[in-house]
């Protein structure tokens, strides 16, 4: 089956969600190692800023600086993900 006719098929779905999880955390891997840490803090553990100062035993405000460079770089791949994917779908459209 081609790409274009599996978009949004029910079988498809749950591969698509692990391609995509995946490429993400290829994207957080390519943060450096303190932002990758509190970055999956965070965002995969649920943990606040103020706990993983605690845990990591840094100052909160570089908790959040990390979160913030991290979260920027995160962002700006993923939307340039996101446009790829969209171009195809449409490309299928067509």
């Amino acid at each position: 089956m081609d790409y274009c006719n599996s978009i949004g098929r029910e079988d498809t779905s749950t591969i698509e969600y692990a391609e995509f999880a995946s490429r993400v955390e290829h994207i957080i891997d390519r943060l450096s190692p303190a932002q990758a840490r509190v970055v999956r803090m965070s965002k995969l553990e649920n943990l606040s800023n103020k706990e993983i100062a605690i845990r990591l035993g840094i100052n909160e405000q570089s908790v959040k600086n990390h979160l913030s460079k991290g979260l920027k770089y995160v962002r700006y791949h993923i939307s340039r993900m996101l446009i790829v994917i969209s171009t195809v779908i449409m490309s299928c459209r067509l």
